[in-house]
C-alpha cells in the first residue's frame, strides 16, 4: 500500500485512482494535471496495474501459492475447459434482475477468459469490465491478458457489460425496463456472479489468510473504470484492488462539470488541427438535422454508411 500511495503522489501524469484493501486508504490523491499531461488511459492501467499485481505476487508468494498440480479432479476439467484462445466467447447463465427475487429469468452473459497461464489456487484473478459497446473480437488489453497474465500467474475475465452487444437481458428496451435493469448496480452484481462462480470451480478458498485466496484485481477505463473503482468500494470483501483509469467518479457522483471533459477534447483537437472542432460541430450538427428531418432513420443510416445492424 504504502509504495503504491507514493507511486501515485510522485506520478502526476499517471491520471487514474486506485483502491487497495489492506490497510484502509485515509486520503485521496487528486493531482491537477494540465491536459497536455493526461496520458492515454491504457498507459495509465499498464502502469499501476502492474505495481498492484506486484502486491498481489507478494501476498501470493508469502502465503505459499499452489501450482497447477495441486488442482482438485473436480476442478481440472473445468480450468482445462476454459483454457482457449482469449478470443473465443464463452457464456455464464446470468439473472436478467438482481434484485428481484421473484424475477428468476437469465440469459446468455457473454465474456472472453484467459486461463493458460493461470497457477491454479492462490494466484490472482483479473477481472476487465466491458463498457458501453458489444465485444465480438476478444479481449481488449493484450498487455493484461498476456503479459500481466503470464508474469503473475493470473487468470483473466473479461464480461460484456449487458445490453451492449448482440446478447441482452431482454429484448425489451422501452425506458421504464433500461431503467430497472441497464444499471451499474445490475452490472456489478452481473461481474460479481462470474467471479463468485470461478472462485468456487477453481479451488479458491473466500479466506484471505489461506494459501488458495485467490487476490482479484478489477480493472476498466472510463465509465468500466467507474465501475471497477465502485465495485472495490461497495465490495471490499470481494475485491482486493479496484483500478479505474480516467474513471468518471465525480461526474457520477455530481460533483463534477458533466461539459468538462468535452470542453477540453475541444481545445485539444483545436490545437492540434485549427479549424476542426468546428469541422467536427458542424458535421454532427448536419448529421442531426438529417436525422430530425426524416421519417426513416436507415435511410440516414445508409447515407453515412452505417451498418444497420449496429443501429439500437
Amino acid at each position: 500500500h504504502i509504495l503504491l500511495h507514493h507511486t501515485m503522489t510522485a506520478s502526476l501524469g499517471n491520471y487514474g485512482s486506485i483502491l487497495v484493501h489492506s490497510p484502509p486508504i485515509e486520503e485521496t490523491v487528486e493531482p491537477v494535471i494540465p491536459p497536455h499531461r493526461r496520458v492515454s488511459s491504457l498507459l495509465g492501467a499498464v502502469a499501476v496495474s502492474l505495481l498492484g499485481l506486484v502486491a498481489l505476487l507478494i501476498h501470493q508468494h508469502q502465503s505459499g501459492g499452489v501450482n497447477m498440480n495441486s488442482l482438485s479432479a473436480e476442478t481440472t476439467p473445468a480450468l482445462f475447459s476454459a483454457r482457449r484462445k482469449e478470443d473465443i466467447p464463452h457464456f455464464f447463465q446470468q439473472t436478467v434482475d438482481h434484485y428481484n427475487e421473484s424475477n428468476t429469468d437469465t440469459w446468455e452473459h457473454r465474456y472472453y477468459i484467459q486461463a493458460k497461464y493461470f497457477g491454479g489456487p492462490g494466484s490472482p484473478i483479473i477481472l476487465v469490465f466491458g463498457g458501453e459497446g458489444g465485444n465480438d473480437d476478444g479481449m481488449f488489453y493484450p498487455f493484461v491478458n498476456k503479459y500481466l497474465a503470464s508474469t503473475f500467474q493470473a487468470l483473466v475475465l473479461h464480461p460484456e457489460h449487458r445490453f451492449y452487444g448482440r446478447y441482452r437481458p431482454t429484448n425489451d428496451t422501452s425506458t421504464d425496463v433500461l431503467l430497472k435493469l441497464l444499471t451499474p448496480d445490475q452490472a456489478i452484481q452481473d461481474m460479481l456472479s462470474i467471479v463468485k462462480h470461478y472462485r468456487k470451480e477453481l479451488g479458491c478458498s473466500i479466506d484471505r489468510s489461506c494459501k488458495h485466496y485467490c487476490p482479484l484485481l478489477t480493472v476498466g477505463g472510463s465509465y468500466p473504470g467507474f465501475l471497477a473503482a465502485s465495485m472495490r468500494l461497495l465490495y471490499p470483501d470481494i475485491v482486493d484492488i479496484g483500478y479505474g483509469s480516467s474513471a468518471p467518479i465525480k461526474l457520477f457522483a455530481r460533483e463534477a462539470d458533466q461539459f468538462g471533459y468535452y470542453d477540453i477534447v475541444t481545445a485539444s483537437a483545436e490545437r492540434a488541427s485549427t479549424g476542426c472542432a468546428d469541422a467536427v460541430r458542424n458535421t454532427l450538427n448536419e448529421v442531426n438535422a438529417a436525422i430530425q428531418n426524416s421519417l426513416d432513420f436507415g435511410i440516414v443510416a445508409e447515407k453515412l454508411n452505417l451498418c444497420k445492424s449496429s443501429i439500437p
